[in-house]
């Protein structure tokens, strides 16, 4: 029994150890190590003759060392392997239990699933079945740059990571990408997060559980870009920690940051609002944004001298571009109210030639935005001719007194 003991963090002192219990039955415990991140170790460990458990160890990723292990009493008898406990001492940043898929495979894995003595229970959003292991779903550490460009593609990930040690682009090019609750367990990004053209995804809510991007390379960072149908940053609450930057461009019914309100700590110091180059093109900024106010954490932790000394910049966007003065101040966001949803309606929709608009009240600008987030027709008449404009996807601004509604429209 390994127990309490708080500065050890692997078991490399046991790498000549083979057996346990070899006089009597005996179970091999590794249990409340404040520091333990690992098994390695182990390597030479054959034979355990009673059973083995794992529990308590607030540090313990992985299993590895566990490897080559045979036997674990005569690997016919209940009660052989406990991982966790059936209550709430388990081992909660567990991630890794490829090391048991040797043992599994031997016992067999439908035989431990059935046994009610033998599980893996811990204090994590990682739980799997010794089948699971044994069919290779033993990690939530996904290695490497990860692409998903489709739907499919992101619904058909065996399991729902809890880290990924390169890069996450969800690319959707425009398709169907609109459900990004798969990636709702993931808690670190080794690397960049980029996702751009989904004009399906109207907020950041599938990944509610990230907290750092780019923890293993400070040149990476998190780009949201060209998605249609995003209108706030809601879900990103637990990010704290950005590599190198930020940014936010492109998005053109984007009305708010929220989502950003934790963020305290970006590598480079660089936070870009709208226009990359902190210039005034419009076309790369945010055409509806008018609520900065999540940044105030970000801006009162880093400071402003420095913030703006980084090159970081809020320009480009077409309703708002307050300075990080203003946002630290309290003015951070426009007071725009939105229309109740009754009192107007749009359509056709799709629209080939004439699109009309009847609101309750009078209205004063009508605009048509396209995707890129460019004004390509604004009036005030309800009855709009747009035969002219390009196939594709647009988005109407209306606009009365304090009051807006964004709707998208799709042009035949």
């Amino acid at each position: 029994m390994i127990q309490k003991s708080p500065l050890l963090t692997d078991l490399s002192g046991f790498s000549a150890l083979e057996i346990v219990g070899s006089a009597s039955a005996q179970e091999f415990v590794v249990r409340e190590n404040d520091l333990l991140t690992t098994l390695n170790g182990l390597q030479a460990l054959r034979t355990v003759s009673k059973r083995i458990g794992v529990w308590s160890n607030p540090k313990l990723e992985t299993l590895e060392g566990l490897n080559n292990l045979k036997l674990i009493k005569d690997n016919v008898t209940s009660e052989l392997i406990r991982i966790g406990t059936s209550g709430s001492a388990g081992n909660p940043l567990l991630t890794d239990f490829c090391a048991l898929s040797g043992i599994i495979d031997i016992i067999g894995a439908a035989v431990l699933d059935a046994d009610p003595l033998s599980f893996i229970n811990n204090e994590t959003t990682f739980n799997p079945t010794f089948t699971d292991i044994s069919n290779g779903t033993c990690t939530s550490v996904f290695t490497g740059n990860l692409t998903v460009t489709t739907q499919a593609e992101v619904d058909a990930l065996p399991i729902q990571y809890t880290h990924i040690t390169g890069r996450l682009d969800i690319l959707g090019g425009g398709g169907d990408i609109s459900n990004l609750s798969k990636f709702s367990d993931l808690k670190d990004l080794g690397r960049r997060l980029l996702i751009q053209d989904c004009p399906l995804v109207t907020d950041m809510t599938g990944f509610s559980s990230l907290e750092a991007i780019g923890s293993l390379d400070a040149n990476e960072e998190l780009v949201i870009r060209r998605m249609d149908g995003l209108t706030t940053l809601n879900g990103l609450q637990s990010l704290t920690s950005v590599g190198r930057r930020v940014g936010v461009r492109q998005n053109p019914v984007l009305t708010t940051l929220e989502g950003l309100n934790n963020l305290q700590t970006i590598g480079e110091n660089k936070i870009n609002i709208g226009d990359a180059a902190c210039g005034d093109d419009t076309s790369l900024g945010n055409a509806t944004l008018v609520d900065y106010c999540a940044l105030q954490t970000l801006i009162t932790t880093i400071g402003l001298s420095t913030l703006e000394a980084g090159g970081s910049c809020i320009s480009g966007n077409a309703a708002y571009n307050p300075t990080f003065t203003n946002i630290s101040g309290g003015t951070c966001t426009l007071s725009v109210n939105t229309f109740a949803e009754e009192s107007f309606s749009i359509y056709p929709n799709p629209v080939s030639t004439i699109l009309t608009i009847e609101s309750f009240e009078t209205l004063d600008s009508i605009k048509i935005i396209n995707a890129l987030g460019m004004e390509v027709l604004k009036t005030t008449n309800t009855a709009l001719n747009i035969s002219h404009l390009p196939t594709g996807l647009y988005f109407v601004k209306i606009s009365a007194g304090n009051k807006s509604a964004v709707k998208k429209i799709i042009k035949n």
